[in-house]
């Protein structure tokens, strides 16, 4: 068998011989580089914390207590200024609002009187009150039924068919079925209704025939828990203190 040599084949390169000293070199600039990298690394991480830090520091109820401070305060001076120059300070404040504040206001104030809590009356009217709560809570999608409606127009049907009935038959048209968004934000609402109501707590009546062993109603919680732990077991004694036969 012929001999292999270390000849290398035509249009190979010749392999590169380094010497100690460069191989040396070499490294020693890829550790500085790596070393350039991990002190970036470090640095943005720094940076990072620092700003999370800011965030947690900055609380927006604290800002918003403090703009409604700053807002008290400045009518605060601004109405002892007015004292001062001897001029009528809910007149000087009033020329300062425009129709569109007015408005709102108004608006504003009219919703408050009919959210008034005005006593029982009767059964519909709760719930009517109830219904109209949850009707202000739900926001529609407003593009999606202003494009329907155009659509509509454009299509010649009557005005009145547009605003379905309980005898309409469009809700069966897969043209108008309803989307998957509307559904999930009815679906929400329900979810969000029945946590609600798993949360409430009715107070408990009043029972006049029951011993009153408390002086408050913190103290008739607890007995009402020292009891449910230790009835069971006191049971016959405080029966026979009770009738008299304890000795």
């Amino acid at each position: 068998m012929p001999k292999k040599t270390n000849v290398p084949d035509e249009g190979e390169a010749e392999p590169e011989f380094k010497t100690p000293q460069q191989k040396m070199a070499e490294r020693l600039a890829q550790l500085e580089k790596l070393k350039a990298l991990r002190g970036e690394s470090q640095r943005l991480n720094r940076e990072d914390v620092k700003t999370d830090f800011r965030k947690k520091q900055d609380n927006p109820k604290d800002v918003i207590r403090q703009e409604r401070k700053r807002g008290k305060a400045e009518n605060m001076l601004a109405k002892q200024t007015a004292e001062m120059t001897g001029k009528d300070y809910e007149r000087q404040r009033s020329m300062n609002y425009s129709i569109e504040d007015v408005e709102r206001w108004e608006e504003k104030q009219e919703q408050k009187e009919m959210n008034a809590d005005k006593g029982f009356t009767d059964h519909g009217q709760v719930q009517a009150k109830k219904y109209n709560k949850l009707i202000s809570e739900l926001k529609p999608n407003l593009r999606e039924y202003t494009e329907q409606r155009a659509a509509y127009a454009e299509a010649g049907g009557p005005d009145n068919a547009f605003y379905r009935d309980a005898d309409s038959l469009s809700y069966a048209n897969p043209e108008t079925r309803t989307s998957r968004e509307a559904v999930q934000r009815v679906v929400e609402d329900l979810q969000k209704q029945d946590e609600k109501r798993k949360k409430f707590s009715r107070r408990r009546e009043f029972n006049e025939d029951e011993d009153v062993t408390y002086i408050n109603e913190r103290n008739m919680q607890f007995n009402k828990k020292i009891a449910r732990a230790y009835d069971k077991y006191t049971a016959e004694i405080k029966g026979n203190f009770e009738r008299g036969t304890a000795l």
